[in-house]
């Protein structure tokens, strides 16, 4: 994951790179608050958060096939219409998965102490794609 979030990054202004990491840090700081603080119980929209990322998947595919075979070659407000809601929808995992990993009373699902490494690597994964995604939103390519 490192090599592709590296291989990406290439592609962009060392500007638009760190404007990303610092969004991407803001962001990821924010909605763990959200997620410590809230009384709402986000652990049982799992299934709405499966829902919407296999809509992002089929989107993307979408996208990727109208821009190889018709003469749509600039698509890029749907692009960016894409990224923003990869941006939005990351943000909520990391609402969703923090929240998994606190557990309590208050939650209906939660990750068991012997699941710490799969729960670590679930928030990895949530912070590399919200960065990827704030990459391709704001990003200027070089």
């Amino acid at each position: 994951m490192g090599l592709l979030v590296g291989v990406t990054s290439s592609y962009y202004t060392q500007a638009s790179v760190l404007l990303a990491f610092i969004a991407t840090a803001g962001i990821t700081i924010g909605m763990t608050m959200l997620a410590f603080f809230t009384k709402i119980d986000f652990t049982k929209y799992g299934a709405y958060l499966a829902a919407a990322l296999l809509g992002l998947m089929v989107m993307g595919l979408i996208l990727m096939i109208t821009s190889w075979f018709t003469a749509f070659k600039n698509l890029q407000f749907a692009y960016k219409i894409y990224a923003a809601l990869g941006a939005i929808l990351f943000s909520f995992y990391i609402v969703y998965d923090t929240q998994l990993i606190v557990g309590g009373k208050h939650h209906q699902h939660q990750f068991s102490v012997d699941d710490y490494v799969f729960a670590a690597l679930n928030i990895y994964l949530d912070i590399i794609n919200l960065f990827i995604y704030l990459l391709r939103l704001f990003g200027e390519r070089r």
